[in-house]
């Protein structure tokens, strides 16, 4: 069992570029066709087009239509009940997979690496983490239960 257990939320990896939930639909609104792979531009358009169907339900709906956990959990339930606007059960799945895409894509646009040598290197923040970590780790069993999309955390312990 852990002695130490450090939860980060999702805000953890702000200091990299990587938005908050609450930023995601601004995020992906801003792309433009140009800065995306064709692939890449028809999943961001699925998503925009599944959002303008949440619209009709905003106002019957504790809704957050700006916060992509929102629209990920309304397609979810529509996967369930097996109903969203017109949408057939193969619509509703494929719309989530470009969710994923969606989220994926926004996370690897954004984020900011330092670049040494042609190598990523961790953010001083994250370098900093590990270090404590590794000598908390020295003296107890340590857990780390992390909130983020993305995968910056585990690059800085990779890199170490």
């Amino acid at each position: 069992m852990s002695e130490i257990v450090f939860i980060l939320g999702a805000g953890a990896s702000q200091h990299t570029n990587a938005p908050l939930m609450n930023e995601f639909y601004g995020r992906v609104k801003s792309y433009s066709k140009n800065e995306l792979s064709e692939h890449e531009y028809s999943h961001f358009e699925n998503v925009l087009n599944a959002i303008d169907k949440l619209q009709s339900v905003h106002s019957k709906a504790k809704l957050n239509l700006f916060n992509i956990e929102d629209i990920f959990s309304a397609l979810e339930m529509a996967r369930i009940v097996r109903r969203f606007s017109n949408y057939s059960f193969q619509q509703i799945e494929d719309t989530i997979e470009s969710l994923k895409i969606v989220i994926t894509s926004t996370i690897e646009n954004s984020i900011k690496f330092e670049v040494i040598n042609n190598k990523a290197e961790p953010h001083d923040i994250y370098h900093n983490f590990v270090n404590i970590i590794q000598n908390f780790n020295k003296k107890a069993k340590v857990t780390i239960i992390t909130f983020n999309y993305n995968i910056t955390l585990d690059h800085a312990f990779f890199h170490e």
